[in-house]
């Protein structure tokens, strides 16, 4: 595998004579950084070689010629007001245009203007170019914003995150005409990017997860791990096992394997007892007794460490040691024999573990197991090794039982990497012979160059490890992986997507993730789509990073000023009819269903300060009742600005709900029936409140509900409100108790005492009408994600704006539910929800105006 350099620079030749099919045809010159070697490939299109990372020259290879990255030209940009001799990689951050070998002796006229007049692409590189980019109002709103300057890197400092800055390489300007390009002002508008940013914490941890999109519990120990450690900050994370650190003692650590199923709240876990120094975490596993009924099993495993001398030591639950009681032979976690002197290296699977004792022997525990034949077998090595390294991938083989359909064929227990002392490569299995792709990935590891890796990982059928000068090396029985070999990095970690199919590790399911030098994060795969939340860049250091199956979890350096502003204050709560105000973070106020208040502070009731939060003014009479939140207030104490965060949420003004309940409603952005976004006054439809004026405010981050009806459940006639979510919610608690299904319930009671709700269609097309797209404040308010929002309001008949059917909601057995763009190209459209399907969806909640 290898990598080569990609340019933007342009030749000054004119491409119309070697115009073939559509496309011009030269010669792509392709740098290998690794073995330093150039490679031409004749006739090939700019956009070929621009695939392939090459440099691009129209016409005929020239034999004599090698473009790597020192080889000098003559560089034509505006920085440089003319000319100078430089090197490709340097007059590309200059967005100027190079002509290899040039000593810039010729005209500026021939080296700093391309294109042709009869093309009309005439492009002079010592003019600047216009860059659109995000420019910020005093009160924080967002414009778009067009100013001429020299280099792409010049435009690309202007982007603000998530906004991006869009250079124009080919010579338009900002407020002037060039040719016949109007000027490029009169279209620039606000661009949101697809990347994500890793800053510092996120919902109050350091702890960040990305996935693959369509595959269940990718992120959920991250939702765990947020709810149970907020305010606490994680070391590093293997799989399923989490490194806490100590706030006490910085050398130690707290360790527990997080539960299989983010529903699973609280003990019993396999974890550490005391705080204890680590070298070394592995993943050991969930129990292999099918028996246990989920999600008891998810809790119930093991995992192993090396702790600050290197000793091993295994941590595991009560009933999965208990399982090997009879035979503590076939147990991965020694039972007997137990180890209490130095190792050089550890691994732990779900069926076996083994470490390297002082004298480079091989101490194996437990055995191997061969899901797809449904055997187990034992091994001995012989040889002396000096590193371990264990399959990173998703830790559950499981039989299918008889018959050959969904048979699994899972690396995870069967077989492991060994480094020997003259620094080769082998890899161990007692089912070698069994199983014919293991002999492939065995010839590929004995391919490995002998060298000393700081961070190795080994997928499926990829292994790759980084040295100690940041080189990584990359072996795959995936041929089509390919990553920047000119990069420097510091972490890596490959899986593989095992879905359950008898080609279940497919060698082009493998993937990576790498870290480099400045914390940007780098995807090796070869076919998979793109992850949900996959990250850029760190703001700060990532400090560990675990991809296992469909994920994956790093864990960066927390800013704790930042981390702690996200997440503490104070928590109203019932318990039975009594309220209670604890300090906590707000994951675990949201489980416990109470109303926080970020930066709060309880009412010592004999010693009150002031500002304080005392829970029974503020819940009121809700306790011990049914009765949800309701806040009223008067208009003059609300914030002086709309896109306000106020309340732990923003602010984004007062809303009027129409004709009959005032003479005319708020103007919002959507569409009365389904389509493409307009501005409208809506009408009152529906059932729902009569109070005149409400300020809405929105949550901080996306609510996790999963659809408004299972596949199971029966679908009801909802008695429908077009304005007022409140009631679709919650309903008035005497005659209707809000949409009746198993997540709409766990959201009424996480947010009972808090007053949040799914905002109804005419609610959400007034957010709509009040945001920007990606409308965002750093820390605080995290902008809509680009995609469809769920409202509480069904679909129901409507033959006009003024006829409708309410009762008319179950079309050929099929429900739905409005739902509202959100993304860039169809921004306030409005769509039809399948009630069990699932999208994004945001709260609000409302403040009456008194």
């Amino acid at each position: 595998m290898s990598i080569q350099f990609r340019t933007r620079s342009q030749t000054i030749v004119d491409y119309s004579q070697y115009i073939q099919n559509n496309g011009v045809t030269g010669c792509c010159y392709v740098y290998n950084s690794n073995t330093n070697l150039v490679s031409k490939t004749e006739n090939t299109t700019v956009s070929d070689c621009n695939q392939q990372d090459g440099y691009f020259i129209a016409g005929q290879c020239d034999e004599n010629t090698d473009i790597t990255p020192s080889s000098l030209g003559c560089c034509c940009a505006c920085s440089l007001g003319g000319t100078a001799v430089t090197t490709l990689c340097e007059c590309e951050s200059l967005s100027g245009l190079w002509t290899l070998g040039s000593t810039c002796q010729e005209s500026e006229e021939t080296l700093c203007v391309s294109g042709t007049l009869q093309q009309s692409n005439v492009l002079d590189y010592r003019e600047t170019r216009a860059c659109c980019y995000p420019e910020f109002n005093d009160d924080g709103t967002v414009y778009a914003n067009c100013v001429d300057v020299c280099s792409e890197k010049e435009c690309a400092a202007k982007a603000v995150f998530p906004y991006t800055a869009t250079f124009y390489n080919n010579g338009r300007k900002c407020n002037e005409q060039v040719g016949s390009a109007s000027p490029a002002s009169d279209e620039c508008k606000l661009s949101e990017t697809n990347n994500t940013v890793m800053n510092s914490c996120e919902n109050g941890t350091n702890v960040f997860c990305w996935g693959l999109p369509g595959y269940i519990n990718v992120c959920n120990n991250k939702k765990w791990f947020d709810d149970n450690y907020a305010g606490k900050f994680a070391q590093g994370v293997n799989q399923t096992v989490f490194q806490v650190r100590n706030k006490n003692n910085q050398i130690a650590f707290d360790l527990i394997l997080g539960p299989k199923f983010e529903s699973i709240g609280g003990p019993p876990f396999a974890q550490t007892t005391t705080s204890i120094g680590v070298t070394k975490v592995c993943p050991g596993g969930y129990s292999q007794d099918y028996t246990i009924e989920e999600p008891a099993r998810g809790t119930d495993g093991y995992f192993a460490i090396l702790d600050q001398n290197s000793i091993p030591r295994y941590y595991a639950t009560t009933a999965f040691k208990n399982r090997f009681a009879d035979n503590s032979r076939n147990s991965p976690v020694p039972l007997t024999n137990i180890p209490y002197l130095p190792a050089l290296d550890l691994i732990a699977s779900m069926t076996f573990s083994a470490y390297i004792d002082s004298n480079n022997n091989v101490v194996i525990y437990g055995r191997f197991f061969d899901a797809k034949n449904n055997q187990f077998k034992t091994l001995n090595v012989t040889q002396k090794l000096k590193k371990l390294y264990q399959h990173n991938v998703y830790p559950e083989p499981k039989s299918t039982g008889n018959g050959t359909d969904n048979i699994q064929v899972n690396f995870a227990t069967l077989g492991f990497v060994g480094q020997k002392l003259d620094n080769s490569f082998e890899y161990y299995s007692p089912f070698i012979n069994d199983l014919p792709e293991l002999k492939d990935l065995r010839t590929m590891i004995r391919s490995l160059p002998r060298k000393e890796f700081v961070k190795a990982s080994l997928g499926a059928n990829t292994f790759c490890g980084i040295d100690e000068n940041g080189t990584m090396t990359c072996n795959s029985l995936n041929t089509e992986l390919t990553y920047p070999l000119s990069k420097k990095y510091k972490l890596v970690s490959c899986s593989n997507v095992n879905d359950v199919s008898p080609d279940n590790q497919n060698p082009a399911n493998d993937y990576c993730f790498a870290v480099d030098e400045s914390n940007r994060i780098i995807k090796i795969a070869s076919n998979l789509s793109d992850f949900e939340k996959q990250p850029l860049v760190s703001y700060t250091d990532v400090i560990d990073l675990s991809c296992v199956h469909s994920g994956c979890y790093a864990v960066v350096e927390p800013d704790v000023d930042i981390c702690n502003s996200q997440m503490n204050g104070s928590c109203c709560t019932c318990a039975v009819d009594i309220t209670n105000c604890i300090q906590t973070n707000q994951g675990n106020c949201t489980r416990l269903g109470g109303l926080f208040r970020t930066g709060g502070i309880c009412c010592d009731l004999d010693d009150p300060v002031e500002g304080c939060v005392d829970c029974n003014t503020v819940v009121g009479g809700n306790c011990g009742n049914n009765l949800t939140l309701r806040i009223t207030q008067a208009e003059n104490t609300l914030p002086e600005s709309e896109l306000t965060y106020y309340q732990d949420g923003l602010y984004v003004g007062v809303f009027e709900p129409g004709v009959p309940i005032n003479t005319q409603g708020s103007t919002v952005n959507g569409n009365p029936y389904t389509g493409s976004a307009v501005e409208y006054i809506p009408n009152v439809v529906g059932y729902g409140t009569t109070t005149k004026r409400w300020a809405i405010i929105i949550a901080p981050n996306d609510y996790d509900l999963a659809y408004i009806n299972s596949a199971t459940e029966p679908t009801e006639v909802i008695p429908a409100s077009m304005y007022d979510g409140f009631w679709n919610t919650y309903g008035d608690n005497q005659t209707y108790y809000g949409l009746q299904s198993e997540t709409m319930e766990t959201l009424r009671e996480n947010s009972k005492l808090s007053g949040w709700y799914l905002p109804s269609k005419n609610e959400l097309e007034f957010i709509n009408s009040k945001l920007n797209h990606g409308f965002f404040i750093p820390e605080v308010f995290k902008s809509m994600n680009s995609g469809i929002y769920l409202t509480s309001t069904p679909y129901f008949e409507q033959q006009s704006v003024t006829k409708y059917n309410l009762d008319s909601q179950i079309f050929k057995g099929k429900s739905f539910m409005f739902g509202q763009s959100y993304s860039k190209s169809d921004y306030g459209s409005i769509y039809l929800v399948p009630r069990t399907s699932q999208v994004n969806v945001r709260l609000i909640r409302r403040i009456e105006l008194e």
